[in-house]
């Protein structure tokens, strides 16, 4: 299931992506419409969202801009009523450029662009980080949970020795695939595949115990849920 958002200043345009969006239950989901930018922003802060459809003549802000501004990037559709912002479009790697009205034959197009892309998305990836004068080339799916630790930090690893970095949860969790790792406290990041059990105070990953704070806790239940049955 793809979940989406959707970003633009008129309610008309939102409503009539809305009712092509209904026709496809089975691949998409709009969890939530912005008519503006901030909402949109506060949104993706705590929750997971696979593809952004997004206007590029908003009220106070070039879309474009606003997406070449965004720290993490998503992958972005944007729909407009010109065409004379597709080649900018593309410069900056986007999904798919729509012209307004759009159509169900057009759309559904769009949703096998999307498809592919999060299916490739998936695929084993790595990172490679310095730690004791040393390049270590690591598995995000090997990353158990990552721990602040003043100015460092600690990741821990599948069968291996934790390695200290010298980095910052923030830094650290741009680099991490956003459907693959949750920050959970404002100590720790975790692997949401490797939790094991979860409550409302604190959840396990292996035999580690580790704390959910309250700020994070409806957005970590819900996600953890959503994950789950998809």
């Amino acid at each position: 299931m793809i979940h989406a958002i959707a970003i633009d200043d008129e309610k008309s345009a939102l409503n009539a992506l809305s009712v092509i969006v209904n026709t496809f239950p089975s691949q998409i989901t709009l969890l939530e419409c912005f008519t503006n930018t901030k909402a949109a922003l506060n949104f993706l802060n705590t929750h997971i969202v696979d593809v952004i459809f997004l206007d590029i003549n908003l009220f106070s802000v070039n879309g474009m801009d606003w997406y070449k501004d965004l720290k993490h990037k998503l992958p972005v559709v944007f729909c407009t009523a010109y065409d004379t912002f597709a080649v900018k479009a593309f410069e900056i790697h986007a999904l798919d450029y729509l012209t307004k009205p759009i159509s169900i034959p057009r759309f559904a197009n769009t949703l096998q662009r999307i498809e592919q892309k999060l299916k490739n998305d998936t695929k084993e990836h790595e990172i490679v980080l310095k730690a004791d004068y040393n390049w270590h080339k690591i598995k995000n799916s090997d990353i158990l949970f990552i721990k602040a630790l003043d100015d460092y930090i600690k990741i821990f690893i599948v069968n291996a020795k934790p390695l200290l970095i010298k980095s910052t949860l923030k830094d650290m969790l741009v680099k991490l695939p956003v459907k693959q790792f949750i920050r959970v406290h404002r100590s720790y990041i975790v692997s949401i595949r490797n939790i094991s059990n979860l409550d409302t105070h604190e959840l396990t990953v292996l035999d580690h115990k580790i704390p959910i704070s309250k700020s994070y806790k409806n957005d970590i239940l819900k996600l953890y849920k959503s994950l789950s049955v998809n």
